[in-house]
């Protein structure tokens, strides 16, 4: 007689390894947002990081090797590299600019057709009246803002400029000179502080004066006149 063959015992598959990358998940998220919150990452406390991660995880040190090149670098320039967009790009600089006394009183104008961020410096918080030479405190901001600026690959322009007001110096004959003056002497402080390559500097006088809101009072509307832009251009695809 022929063996009775038995019913094979079936079931749902098992889900436990649904629990595994959930863990792994977790993991990885707590891992990000604990870079993202450290003002730079150094090599001891990168160090504790990874073996933590190491145990849990179970990685390799060949898969968490951290090169000696990237070791004191700002967890912030590993993020910048990556800012292609306006509204993660505005992002970014408030919150790096919301502690600096200057750099938090820009303006930052988006122009979505030509794909542009522009900051705007008030001249009173850069310079004295009639004059190019950068205020202590404006090139303190400058420096600040170029250890931003200095991580992104983005064109930069420098755009210096003034009101209809024939300027009172003797160093500088015409507001076209005084504009674009103060420009350079903008980009200088943002190539000492890293900022070297796609970066451009204009002056424009008083040529472009009824950019500024006419419906605004006059004085308010000469100060805004009195102005350097820096200008964030996206790379067209």
């Amino acid at each position: 007689m022929a063996e009775e063959e038995q019913p094979i015992q079936g079931g749902a598959p098992s889900s436990a390894w649904m629990l595994t990358f959930a863990d792994l998940i977790s993991l990885l998220i707590t891992f990000f947002v604990m870079l993202y919150a450290m003002k730079s990452v150094d090599s001891d406390r990168w160090e504790d990081i990874k073996g933590a991660l190491s145990g849990a995880l179970n990685f390799t040190d060949n898969l968490l090797r951290f090169d000696q090149k990237t070791e004191d670098k700002s967890v912030d320039e590993l993020v910048l590299k990556e800012a292609d967009n306006l509204d993660y790009l505005q992002t970014l600089l408030q919150t790096q600019f919301a502690y600096d006394p200057v750099l938090k009183t820009a303006e930052m104008v988006r122009n979505p057709t030509l794909e542009t961020l522009t900051l705007v410096m008030p001249n009173h918080l850069l310079f004295s009246s009639g004059a190019a030479d950068i205020l202590p405190q404006g090139k303190t901001a400058l420096l600040k803002m170029g250890e931003v600026l200095r991580n992104l690959d983005n064109q930069i322009e420098v755009a210096g400029h003034t009101d209809p007001v024939p300027v009172a110096s003797a160093s500088y004959p015409t507001n076209w000179e005084l504009s674009i003056m103060r420009a350079l002497n903008v980009t200088q402080i943002l190539h000492e502080a890293g900022v070297t390559e796609h970066i451009v500097s204009r002056g424009y006088g008083e040529s472009r004066y009824n950019d500024v809101d006419p419906n605004l009072p006059q004085a308010e509307r000469l100060q805004k006149a009195r102005r350097v832009e820096i200008i964030l251009k996206f790379k067209s695809e």
